[in-house]
């Protein structure tokens, strides 16, 4: 059954053999076609192999071509790496500060811009607030924040970040907090407090029965019942269009308040802010 499930691959706009001129395998090299046979190497045929990811060219025989990696690349991840990194940087080098981009945007950027294969584009690579096995966090590029799966902010390079660093293993849905950065200083936990700051976060999780978002017409209804007016210092938008009202936690989301009519209570956007999580 090895030939069967092998020898055909799902690539672009059809199906292409592992043999065939364009067959790219799932490690990003690409088949340039045949290059002749071997009459010492139980007469193999011969192809010709690319490394989209650093164009080193080399040859496979035919039935190696659907799991072959880069010799090349094997030999020197790093500078790979560090190709793919500066190429990131300067993509996004006139882009502004604190825009969110997909994913897929970030890929295609790169992709326009040096030609670089789209899966050679990893943006978590590159996250002030991610850490990844076989990257190494403190000699890395950090450019982006990432906000949740697929989405990510742009910060550029030298960003003052300060907050935690995450990693989730290869299998598990869940992130895991392994480090923080500090006035620009990055630390990583010890095994006791590591399993410590997770055992924070899983509490928090818990304590939580709604989601922090407040829907409109829960919106609507606590300013209905607040008269459309600030509770703090009573500014409405009906006496200054300039007045803008937010709904607001009353006890703090992040000391376990949750978002309920009882919870919530409306206040101008001066107040608020005022108010932060005191």
């Amino acid at each position: 059954m090895w030939n069967v499930w092998h020898f055909w691959r799902e690539k672009g706009e059809g199906m292409k053999k592992t043999t065939e001129i364009g067959y790219i395998n799932k490690n990003n090299q690409k088949n340039l076609g045949y290059a002749g046979g071997s009459e010492t190497h139980y007469n193999q045929n011969f192809f010709e192999m690319e490394c989209l990811d650093c164009g080193h060219r080399y040859f496979a025989n035919g039935c190696d071509v659907w799991q072959r990696k880069c010799p090349a690349c094997q030999v020197d991840k790093k500078s790979v790496y560090s190709k793919v990194a500066e190429e990131i940087k300067l993509t996004f080098q006139n882009a502004e500060v604190g825009r969110e981009y997909t994913s897929a945007e970030i890929k295609e950027k790169v992709n326009m811009t040096f030609g670089r294969n789209k899966s050679s584009v990893i943006p978590s690579d590159y996250c002030y607030n991610r850490d990844n096995d076989g990257i190494n966090y403190k000699n890395s590029i950090h450019l982006f924040r990432y906000i949740e799966s697929g989405k990510y902010e742009y910060l550029g390079e030298n960003y003052p970040y300060n907050g935690k660093i995450y990693h989730r293993a290869k299998g598990e849905k869940f992130d895991i907090a392994v480090g923080e950065v500090v006035d620009g200083v990055a630390t990583f936990f010890d095994s006791d407090n590591r399993f410590n700051e997770n055992k924070k976060i899983e509490i928090r999780k818990e304590i939580h029965k709604t989601k922090r978002e407040i829907g409109l017409q829960l919106r609507f209804k606590v300013f209905k019942r607040d008269n459309f007016k600030c509770c703090i210092c009573g500014a409405s938008p009906a006496k200054d269009p300039d007045v803008e009202l937010h709904v607001d936690h009353i006890i703090p989301w992040s000391k376990g308040g949750e978002t309920v009519y009882e919870n919530l209570q409306t206040l101008c956007s001066k107040c608020n802010i005022g108010k932060s999580n005191l």
